[in-house]
């Protein structure tokens, strides 16, 4: 199974894609008149609304098999290469770690008092959010620095 993924994973993930495409187009377009018949704002909670759902749940049902795949191939190789996977848990538990120090550092006042109100957030996902974005301009900044960094290794092989 390893070795077809491998060399025709891609065609796969294609075909599932286009698949999900063909059930959205099969179950929307035959009710897509009936759907526009109804009032604008009827239109989420009408039974008509309802054409949306096999595309929906084809798109899920895809995200649980590639999400079930993607942890079901990393256990697979961690077994596999144990020596080799501990450099990605060491990259993963670096991650998680600076999260958890964005996290801890972050103001859960960075918005004002009364928006977080009006929206209902709480300190706890202010913070969240704010580490979240943290951590992204972490690894964005790291990304520019291996790119510049492997830029001027390459220039001087």
């Amino acid at each position: 199974m390893y070795n077809f993924l491998t060399k025709n994973g891609t065609m796969v993930a294609f075909g599932l894609g286009l698949l999900v495409v063909a059930i959205f187009y099969l179950a929307v377009f035959p009710g897509l008149e009936t759907f526009n018949a109804v009032a604008e704002g009827d239109q989420p909670t009408s039974a008509e609304g309802d054409i949306f759902l096999p595309g929906i749940y084809a798109t899920v049902a895809l995200i649980v098999i590639a999400f079930a795949a993607w942890l079901l191939f990393g256990l697979f190789h961690a077994a596999s290469d144990p020596k080799g996977a501990l450099k990605g848990i060491i990259g993963i538990a670096v991650l998680v770690g600076i999260f958890f120090i964005l996290y801890s550092i972050a103001d859960p006042y960075n918005i004002s008092k009364p928006i977080m109100e009006e929206f209902d957030i709480s300190e706890g996902i202010s913070k969240f959010v704010g580490a979240s974005i943290g951590l992204t301009l972490v690894l964005m900044a790291g990304a520019v620095l291996a790119f510049i960094v492997g830029s001027i290794a390459r220039f001087f092989r």
